[in-house]
């Protein structure tokens, strides 16, 4: 078995954008997963994850800077 590694060396402007993107992805996890622990704590039952990707929305709206985060990485 074998496998392969590659290195990028992105432009300054291109480090800003993925870092932006794995920012936004980051919060996003994180609020799911604390939102899917606070609901099973509170009333021992588990969230469906198309019902947790229902709430990115209202997440886009109250946090303005994640409207710069392309939709698909949130998803």
């Amino acid at each position: 078995m074998w496998s392969c590694k590659f290195r990028i060396y992105p432009a300054k402007e291109q480090e800003a954008f993925l870092a932006k993107q794995f920012g936004g992805v980051r919060f996003i996890y994180n609020y799911l997963l604390s939102r899917s622990n606070e609901v099973y704590e509170k009333e021992k039952k588990t969230i469906h994850i198309n019902d947790l990707k229902k709430e990115i929305p209202q997440l886009k709206s109250a946090k303005k800077w994640l409207k710069e985060i392309n939709s698909q990485s949130l998803q």
